[in-house]
């Protein structure tokens, strides 16, 4: 393994966790979520409504993508791009399975709040542009994005079975963002 590598895959891992960190409680996704439970032609609840309705669009538009990927590269010639369609369909039904294993044990857990609802929204756009960004050969780019779908899905499985996790995700929040978090720490 080269240098660069490792270099590129530290980095990697560090600009997922920033990004995940700042993504939780943002008031963007308010907004986001505000404007699909007004509209008038769609019938959801709420945030988990919501959020099951954008899982199974992107689960449609996925497995369409992919198979009509599939159909026209029926080709003997294109056997290396097929690989890479069987293999992102894989992650798809892959990446699915446990966003919503994770959909519901936070519901089963009553873990559900608006912190892990954002990170469940996380997950199903990083899994998105991953599948994306690999089928258009952009490896690092791709790595980033499942990197970012690996840590939202593992603070939300942490979030359902640990004990004032919330604390110690916000201490390290405003510990990374600048904020003195020895002010409002839970642990003072």
């Amino acid at each position: 393994m080269e240098f660069g590598q490792l270099l590129k895959g530290q980095l990697t891992i560090i600009l997922s966790f920033f990004s995940v960190l700042n993504f939780i409680d943002i008031s963007y996704t308010n907004i986001f979520y505000n404007g699909i439970k007004n509209c008038d032609f769609l019938k959801v609840g709420d945030e988990k409504g919501i959020f099951l309705f954008l899982y199974l669009i992107n689960l449609l538009v996925m497995v369409l993508i992919l198979e009509l990927l599939k159909v026209s590269n029926q080709s003997k010639y294109r056997t290396e791009q097929r690989e890479d369609i069987y293999y992102i369909q894989s992650c798809t039904y892959n990446n699915s399975i446990l966003l919503f294993v994770n959909f519901i044990s936070l519901y089963i857990f009553k873990a559900l709040s608006k912190k892990t609802l954002d990170l469940l929204l996380l997950s199903l756009i990083s899994s998105s542009l991953f599948n994306l960004t690999f089928l258009l050969g952009l490896i690092s780019v791709s790595g980033y994005f499942y990197v970012n779908f690996v840590l939202a899905n593992v603070l939300c499985f942490l979030y359902t079975f640990l004990t004032d996790f919330d604390s110690l995700v916000m201490v390290f929040k405003h510990a990374f963002t600048g904020y003195k978090f020895y002010k409002q720490s839970p642990f003072n």
